[in-house]
């Protein structure tokens, strides 16, 4: 982006002259506060002040353009941050799907064998009393018995995900960041030969167990912390492996599990017990009961799990999901993690990679999940955990902070085309040491203008033209707006003002109608469709190619169709594709474009032969020339 500087120096007339630079930048209106019809576009610009010159009456005109490094710099933080994101978005899906394969071999009925035959003969005679007289004290100590039985004899001999980092970009082998010692698990028979040698990584162990309590007939679900990363810039790097200690320590420098299970209490179903047997070594931390229906905080959450950021580590919670003894999962990232009550709201945010992310994971849930119905005691956990999820956070302390928030928003930060709902109440009244009323971003209405509704093809209503819920300044992107911008300035700047509706004062987009047999258009002969549902009725939309210079030549009624714009040298041009016809025209109308593609065809055809026979004659005068050459001359 370029910047245009003028300076001028005046005489007085009452004096000698007295030096006077102006300063008068030349660029567009940012669009951090106002609304385009068309498009947002983000400008940045290098202000460079220049210095006053001696000489009277001197005007100067410099142009400084952004430094041409910075510019590449700017490019690749955009693609690194584009990179890391798609990264996330594919850890995302990826992990989800090995959990839920590997969920699904837990429940074979030939693993679950195979576990109850290890269990020895004492504890078996303790869980057949437990059956038969089942007590709440029988049931914590049959738990802690298996946690110390599985903790002693299960063996750790590799290791398992170690996701701490990205890669750096120069890097001789993955094997010196990610060890590769664990023998692979993707069959029955694969778990079976575990089973057998009963030794693994610690994630392994962690399914072994869950599998084991399945096996006593415990509904025990496997829960998986998936170790995607932030995208943030500040995001460590993948730590170089020191081969020698990793061989010693299998992952005890890894302060926080990535699996752990979930049993539901079997004689109380609102309870559940969590449980983890690999990573921690206090008993307080292997063994919390929790509240499975409980809306209460306190009762209903746990912050053991989530990883605290220092320098003894590095890992991270963003997703954390169930997988039930019958593969069903669900999204218990808020019993483990606060602020995350962005997910639960009743509309993602989906301009933020936050909201997408969130899009992305309920989609993959919603899709492995198919087939399978939510029980009545589901359903209530997962109206616990969105009321969890809604009253666990912290308010942001500053401003900035308020700003990057996912979870709340003031009337302070709103964006230019929001406003928030007059029925919300809010959530705090004090912020950054004011009193300023914080609220929940689920009560942000977001308005748009006439002309982006009709892109969504969505029409505001008639009624509610005079009562947008918000005006804004406009933000003119083709140099014949700006002029009527800068017009209405001196003169009206009320006109200038763009009206803003909300989804609720909009309805399916209303067509135009077909008058008299007469195709509807706009004043420059063409209509906009930006949507399959704005055809207008009794319209039929040809998209072949070329169909406009077709038709054009034959008596046959067509209005060109515009699907979108073109921003070029401060003008905007309108995108074409195809024409509507009636549909009593259709048939017609394709056989007219039929035969003027066969004609045209044929026209190539008899170009490219006249052509070839035009270089055959060229040909053969070359041969003509050199031959009477070479009987005058002789042989050349």
């Amino acid at each position: 982006m370029n910047e245009l500087f003028i300076t001028s120096d005046d005489e007085s007339d009452n004096g000698p002259s007295l030096k006077k630079a102006k300063s008068i930048r030349v660029s567009d209106i940012s669009d951090s506060d106002s609304e385009s019809d068309f498009e947002d576009i983000s400008l940045q610009s290098v202000i460079q002040q220049l210095p006053i010159q001696d000489e009277a009456s001197e005007f100067n005109i410099a142009i400084n353009s952004v430094d041409d490094e910075q510019r590449e710099k700017l490019k690749r933080s955009i693609k690194e941050k584009q990179r890391r994101i798609s990264l996330k978005y594919l850890g995302t899906i990826v992990y989800t799907l090995h959990a839920w394969q590997r969920n699904k071999l837990l429940s074979n009925t030939k693993v679950l064998k195979a576990l109850k035959k290890l269990l020895p003969d004492s504890f078996m005679m303790q869980y057949k009393k437990f059956k038969k007289n089942a007590t709440d004290e029988h049931l914590v100590y049959i738990i802690k018995y298996l946690i110390k039985w599985f903790r002693k004899n299960f063996k750790h001999d590799s290791n398992g995900l170690r996701v701490l980092g990205y890669l750096p970009k120069k890097m001789k082998s993955e094997n010196d960041y990610f060890p590769k010692n664990s023998k692979p698990i993707s069959t029955v028979k694969d778990i079976l030969s575990v089973i057998r040698r009963f030794q693994h990584n610690r994630d392994v162990g962690a399914q072994i167990f869950t599998a084991l309590l399945r096996s006593l007939g415990f509904e025990a679900r496997l829960v998986f912390s998936l170790p995607v990363l932030s995208t943030k810039k500040s995001t460590r790097m993948q730590p170089k492996l020191n081969q020698r200690i990793l061989g010693i320590n299998k992952d005890n420098d890894l302060l926080y599990p990535y699996f752990w299970t979930e049993l539901v209490n079997p004689m109380n179903p609102s309870e559940i017990f969590v449980i983890e047997t690999q990573c921690f070594q206090e008993e307080e931390k292997q063994l919390t009961r929790l509240k499975r229906h409980s809306y209460n905080v306190k009762k209903s959450y746990i912050s053991t799990f989530y990883p605290i950021q220092n320098q003894l580590c590095q890992m991270s919670m963003h997703y954390v999901l169930s997988f039930s003894n019958s593969n069903l999962i669900l999204d218990v990232s808020s019993r483990y993690m606060s602020d995350i009550s962005y997910r639960w709201f009743d509309k993602l945010d989906l301009r933020t990679e936050a909201g997408r992310a969130a899009l992305l994971l309920h989609s993959v849930i919603r899709i492995l999940n198919s087939g399978k119905g939510y029980t009545a005691e589901d359903n209530s956990e997962l109206d616990s955990l969105r009321t969890i999820a809604l009253r666990n956070f912290t308010i942001p302390e500053t401003l900035s902070a308020m700003r990057k928030s996912p979870n709340f928003t003031t009337r302070t930060t709103l964006r230019y085309n929001e406003i928030t709902d007059p029925s919300a109440v809010p959530t705090a009244k004090a912020f950054n040491g004011e009193q300023c009323l914080v609220y929940l971003k689920n009560c942000l209405i977001v308005g748009k203008s006439e002309q982006q509704w009709k892109l969504c093809g969505r029409s505001v209503k008639p009624e509610e033209i005079e009562n947008p819920v918000k005006k804004v300044k406009a933000n003119p992107r083709t140099i014949h707006r700006k002029r009527i911008f800068n017009f209405n300035n001196m003169s009206e700047p009320e006109l200038n003002s763009l009206p803003l509706f909300s989804f609720s004062q909009t309805c399916p987009y209303i067509k135009p109608k077909v008058v008299n047999g007469v195709l509807p258009r706009n004043k420059y002969g063409n209509i906009e469709i930006f949507r399959p549902n704005m055809i207008p009725d009794g319209c039929v939309w040809l998209k072949m190619s070329d169909v406009e210079v077709a038709l054009s030549k034959n008596k046959i009624q067509q209005v060109p169709v515009v699907v979108g714009f073109a921003f070029k040298s401060g003008s905007a041009y309108p995108v074409k594709n195809g024409v509507i016809v009636l549909q009593g025209d259709e048939v017609r109308a394709k056989k007219i474009w039929l035969s003027c593609k066969i004609e045209e065809q044929k026209r190539t055809q008899n170009d490219k032969m006249l052509r070839s026979l035009n270089m055959w004659r060229v040909f053969l005068n070359k041969l003509r020339v050199k031959q009477n050459l070479n009987q005058r001359y002789g042989h050349l």
